[in-house]
């Protein structure tokens, strides 16, 4: 979770700290009140369909529409 920082300005690494500190905080108080914008995969499917989409009737672990069978995060 540290990102690449250099030629980053101070205030936009300012901004990667606090997002950084937020999502930690709400990850261990179990609240999992995280910003949509800072989530890829939730609860084991894809936050956004940016990401991708598990295809629901398919039965197969891993299976998603974009990439065919046993090509999605599990």
């Amino acid at each position: 979770m540290v990102p690449h920082m250099s030629g980053t300005s101070l205030d936009a690494q300012k901004r990667y700290a606090e997002g950084t500190k937020s999502i930690l905080q709400s990850y261990f108080s179990g609240k999992e009140d995280y910003r949509p914008e800072d989530l890829i995969v939730y609860k084991g499917d894809y936050a956004t369909k940016a990401y991708g989409e598990r295809a629901k009737d398919s039965g197969s672990a891993g299976a998603n529409k974009a990439g065919g069978k046993g090509a999605g995060v599990q």
